[in-house]
């Protein structure tokens, strides 16, 4: 297994078994660029740029993301209450 980073990368994992089709890339750790292009834009546009701020875009105003790839469903299930505690405010993530 793999896993991807900044962007979906399922597609790059696909491969042709002699048993079907497989992929190898188990999740993707993927970037919400767009979220952050399109805050700052629109922050630009109402006379608020953040320009010399620090902004930090995390799970919460979908920032970041994990992909359910290949995961099976219980470690999907436990990724998806790993992100609700993070959410929460439950479990600290280091920033660095």
């Amino acid at each position: 297994w793999v896993v991807g980073v900044d962007v979906d990368q399922a597609s790059d994992g696909g491969y042709q078994a002699t048993d079907g089709k497989s992929n190898f890339t188990l999740t993707s750790a993927t970037k919400g660029v767009g979220t952050a292009v399109k805050d700052v834009t629109e922050r630009a546009a109402t006379d608020k740029f953040p320009g010399g701020q620090h902004l930090v875009y995390g799970l919460k105003n979908k920032g970041v993301a994990v992909t359910r790839g290949q995961m099976s469903a219980g470690a999907w299930q436990a990724v998806q209450k790993a992100q609700k505690a993070i959410v929460a405010g439950d479990v600290k993530v280091p920033a660095k």
